[in-house]
């Protein structure tokens, strides 16, 4: 039996928490095989994150008296860097198998996942396909009382696919199910009950086709129907005069005839904004043409100016040398008297042997 107190999720967005469930109490009795519905973003995978463990809520407790295995489908657990092979070995290392056990399991998992050389290549390279079959085998290899699965017969070839409904088949005689799918067919097959998720409301529906037919009723209540679509419709199922009696019949053909015209509508308001977003691209671009036009004229006229500048100054200083001659630099006056010492001094600088020979007067 899985049990849930007054359990509140919910995660912080900008515009304000977002709930997945809101202050939810229920039971999910044992032996059910129950399929998980909601549209899109109501938060099915977060709940069976919660049921397994991996997720807690934000208040309220989530009471179990029995062995749930992790997400199937949902191979957020396995290390990258680590091969299949070495996943599956640590997975049953951590749950306390002897070293035989590990061998078989290993060889259980590598052939029901169909891997081939991939086992033993690192999961970091593996598609998410090929993770979810590696979390099914690995799943398959142990025994739980609840097994939590999330879209998982969708993945692999047709081969696999038959494999997981024959496991399934098998599962249902000693185990139950927890499935998310957004295939009808396949839960129909699957569950006999079904929990209905939305705006962070719960319901538990004992019977499959009862939850299916609320589903259902939700989705087209929330159909988004624009006002062009809803007064063509009128106005055909007027036009046409149908009979009051047969509303439902009314209302659907109402709903064919409108479509048309909305989507008419639709397409020349896209072409219409289209056209207008690609005026206002043409002017900005032609905008950002002209800008760059201008700049570089201002740049050519400005480099013109000032070539013609230098080359009025240069002929000015041509025309001021030529009016005026160059000045001769005066001749500097030497004094006679520095010019007689100088000679003195280069007569003393004159070597002996060059002077001429002195004359010695000997006594008589």
């Amino acid at each position: 039996m899985i049990q849930l107190q007054h359990v509140t999720k919910f995660y912080q967005t900008r515009t304000g928490p977002r709930y997945v469930l809101k202050d939810v109490s229920l039971v999910i009795p044992d032996r059910a095989n129950l399929a998980v519905l909601g549209p899109n973003g109501a938060g099915k995978s977060t709940f069976l994150r919660m049921i397994g463990g991996a997720e807690m809520p934000n208040s309220g407790k989530i009471i179990s008296d029995v062995s749930i295995s992790w997400p199937l489908g949902i191979s957020s657990g396995f290390q990258g860097s680590l091969s299949g092979r070495s996943n599956v070995l640590f997975v049953c290392k951590i749950n306390g198998l002897s070293l035989k056990w590990c061998r078989k399991v290993v060889e259980d998992v590598k052939m029901f996942a169909e891997l081939g050389e991939y086992f033993d290549m690192p999961v970091a390279s593996y598609s998410s396909g090929m993770r979810a079959r590696l979390s099914f085998g690995l799943s398959m290899a142990f025994a739980f009382d609840v097994y939590l699965i999330d879209e998982l017969t969708s993945v692999g070839d047709a081969n696999f696919r038959n494999k997981a409904v024959e496991a399934f088949k098998e599962l249902k005689q000693r185990a139950s199910l927890i499935y998310v799918s957004h295939s009808l067919n396949s839960l129909r097959q699957t569950c006999d009950s079904a929990l209905f998720l939305r705006e962070g409301n719960a319901t538990f529906y004992q019977d499959i086709e009862e939850g299916v037919a609320a589903y259902l009723k939700y989705c087209a209540d929330n159909r988004k129907v624009t006002p062009g679509h809803k007064k063509a419709a009128k106005k055909v199922a007027v036009g046409i005069g149908l009979p009051r009696s047969g509303k439902k019949a009314q209302k659907k053909t109402a709903r064919k005839a409108g479509r048309p015209t909305a989507k008419k509508a639709a397409k020349k308001a896209a072409v219409k904004v289209a056209a207008k977003s690609a005026g206002k691209v043409v002017k900005k671009a032609a905008k950002k043409a002209a800008a760059k036009l201008a700049r570089k004229v201002a740049r050519k006229q400005a480099a013109a100016a000032a070539k013609r500048s230098s080359e009025s100054a240069s002929a000015s200083k041509t025309e001021a040398n030529k009016a005026s001659p160059p000045r001769k630099s005066p001749k500097r006056k030497v004094a006679k008297g520095r010019i007689a010492a100088a000679r003195k001094a280069a007569l003393r600088l004159v070597s002996p042997a060059r002077r001429a020979p002195a004359v010695t007067r000997k006594g008589i």
